[in-house]
């Protein structure tokens, strides 16, 4: 029997590998290993808890690069697995993509070929350079394949569609129906909270929008710390249209996402998800990998306050501007898709 390394170590890479895990295990010894990039429970043993996925082997590297590789290096060359799979495009992904390399074992990117063409982002780095020396992309959508069949080394894509949304198939009758009319917002990005400028821009925009309608705001950890540390508490407390929550778990949050009026996020994986599920989504960047969003419910405003204010009441008082946009692929089957590849092809 063949075996495969699945590698994550943050919370969307635990929802990317939910539904392909199961199917992976009943054909090949499959190795679910943990790099320790996000040790949070909220950000990790929860989502895990609740996916039911069983860890393998925990790496307890931490979030630098370079501890990644060498502990993922050193774990590779004692199992030997015939192949490495790594999802998305956080740090664990670059860092297992190389280890594995260097040991001569093949590379398997799933969420391949995306571009916002931002390099300042560090997970556009990650991505490119995963994609650079992956031996099998998988990609998300037709953008994706595209950028991987261009690649000059040798190596084989695939248009597979994304297994996030394989998840929200999966688990439809976990959502339930959240009562009244908000708008749910997330902020984690490096590029929005680390510069005090950009967080305090972030949060003046939240709270004119909590001017036109209430909003949710589930606080990711270092997005917590980064109010503290800037000085900036004072943005988060006192608005009592404004609920602060601590980070929710898979099902509650896209409960809170499908029955909201809107989503703001400088999340890539949530564009994805409230278009397919047909909400509105204002996308406080200026850029998006996920191309195929803006032909459905997605808007990027950047951190322009006037922008926003126009989505936002577009979103809430014109629904119909907003529109989901789905491909052949968007059918919840990507992860089958991969795993009937992944037989033939290893």
């Amino acid at each position: 029997m063949k075996k495969i390394a699945v590698v994550a170590g943050a919370r969307p890479n635990f929802m990317k590998i939910a539904c392909l895990c199961p199917l992976l295990t009943t054909h090949f010894e499959t190795c679910v290993v943990h790099s320790g990039q996000h040790v949070d429970p909220a950000m990790s043993d929860n989502f895990l808890a609740e996916f039911g996925i069983t860890v393998d082997r925990y790496l307890k590297a931490g979030s630098a690069l370079g501890d990644i590789y060498e502990k993922a290096r050193e774990f590779f060359r004692q199992y030997a697995p015939d192949a490495v799979i790594t999802v998305g495009d956080v740090t664990t992904t670059l860092a297992c993509a190389i280890a594995a390399k260097y040991e001569r074992i093949p590379v398997v990117h799933v969420e391949a070929g995306l571009r916002s063409g931002d390099l300042s982002m560090p997970e556009e780095i990650n991505r490119m350079a995963a994609d650079s020396i992956s031996d099998v992309l998988f990609a998300t959508d037709e953008h994706g394949y595209g950028t991987g069949v261009k690649l000059p080394h040798e190596h084989r894509t695939y248009l597979s569609g994304n297994t996030m949304l394989d998840l929200i198939v999966a688990r439809k009758d976990r959502f339930v129906k959240i009562k009244g009319d908000y708008a749910l917002a997330t902020i984690h990005r490096k590029e929005n909270i680390e510069s005090k400028t950009r967080l305090e821009r972030v949060l003046e925009i939240l709270h004119d929008v909590a001017t036109f309608i209430e909003l949710i705001l589930p606080l990711h950890p270092h997005t917590r710390k980064m109010i503290e540390g800037h000085g900036l508490s004072s943005f988060i407390s006192g608005n009592n249209r404004i609920k602060i929550t601590e980070p929710m778990g898979y099902a509650d949050f896209i409960s809170h996402v499908k029955s909201s009026k809107l989503v703001l996020t400088d999340s890539g994986g949530i564009q994805t998800e409230a278009n397919f599920l047909g909400v509105p989504c204002i996308t406080l960047r200026s850029t998006t990998e996920h191309k195929n969003t803006l032909l459905g419910t997605n808007r990027l405003t950047g951190l322009k306050m006037n922008f926003v204010r126009h989505a936002v009441v577009d979103a809430i008082h014109l629904p119909g501007a907003y529109s989901s946009y789905r491909t052949p692929v968007d059918d919840g089957k990507a992860s089958h898709r991969i795993f009937e590849i992944l037989k033939g092809i290893l």
